[in-house]
């Protein structure tokens, strides 16, 4: 037998075989180009439409303003929403609200009626019924309903009496004027009634002329001196001086003890006064009508003692 013989075949690899594909570069164009057409200008210039519509807003906001306010006039009209009762708390009802009322009568400037309950002239009623009533130092109002008002007045407080301009002439009528501490005359009172009254009495010249007779609404001169020549006069008391009468001549003041003896001191000063008051009362008898008058207005420097001198009847 013959001998088999073998061997190792490789393959060998094929070379891929294909058509080229031919690759061209692009060619311009032979036609004409087309361009895009052109945006057409607005008809009308954009400032001249923004000024329109802002007319148009002006216009329909205008036209809701005035329906608006025509809407609250007639609300404001309505006799339902219209005060036409006022309730007084305390003296002079009939009186008091018929100054209220006379205050809001009419119409506003601006064409609503004065005692709608929107519009209300509060200020206007208060002045009217200080004005006619000088014994109410205040007036306060609450609605009591939509056309209803509440009133609450408040008295002034009597803090002294004003018996006429000067102590050796009072008033031949006998009328004495009750005066609230800020010199104020807002009330007549009796001159016999006051007399033997532990109420204290002024009398002091007034910053007016009395043209109607009446010193009703007028302020007893320095004024502003009254609370701090108040407050002497109670320091004075405490010392077992029974005041009765304050009387006032420029800047002095005499304080009148029940009869003929008085004491004298300078009006701003009473601080010093009563520092000589205090050294000197306890020795003196205030009551036994011996002593004329006592001279407080000596009080001295800052730091320097001050004289009290003191006139007796006979001496």
């Amino acid at each position: 037998m013959s001998e088999r013989k073998s061997w190792d075949v490789v393959r060998k690899p094929v070379k891929p075989t294909g058509h080229p594909v031919a690759t061209h570069a692009p060619t311009a164009s032979s036609g004409p180009r087309r361009t895009q057409p052109a945006r057409r200008a607005p008809s009308r210039p954009l400032k001249e439409q923004r000024k329109k519509q802002r007319r148009v807003f002006l216009i329909v906001l205008g036209t809701i303003i005035g329906v608006l306010l025509a809407a609250f006039i007639y609300i404001a009209w309505l006799p339902a929403l219209r005060v036409n009762a006022f309730e007084v708390q305390g003296s002079e009802q009939v009186g008091m609200r018929a100054s209220a009322e006379r205050a809001v009568q009419g119409i506003h400037w601006y064409g609503l009626p004065r005692n709608s309950i929107f519009v209300l002239p509060e200020s206007d009623i208060r002045n009217q019924i200080l004005l006619d009533y000088p014994a109410i130092s205040a007036v306060s109002l609450k609605p009591a309903s939509l056309n209803t008002i509440t009133l609450t007045v408040t008295p002034r407080v009597s803090g002294f009496i004003w018996c006429g301009i000067s102590v050796d002439a009072p008033p031949a009528d006998g009328l004495c004027f009750d005066t609230d501490s800020e010199g104020l005359i807002f009330g007549a009172a009796t001159y016999t009634q006051t007399s033997a009254s532990s109420s204290l009495r002024i009398f002091a010249p007034l910053d007016r002329e009395l043209t109607d007779g009446s010193p009703v609404g007028a302020h007893v001169v320095n004024s502003h001196q009254i609370p701090d020549a108040l407050r002497f006069v109670k320091a004075v008391r405490g010392l077992g001086a029974p005041v009765s009468v304050l009387a006032i001549k420029q800047d002095e003041a005499d304080l009148y003890l029940q009869g003929p003896t008085h004491i004298r001191y300078v009006l701003g000063r009473e601080e010093q006064a009563i520092q000589l008051a205090v050294s000197v009362f306890p020795t003196l008898s205030l009551t036994d009508h011996t002593i004329e008058y006592i001279d407080l207005r000596f009080v001295g420097e800052p730091g320097q003692p001050g004289k009290v001198y003191v006139k007796r009847f006979g001496e």
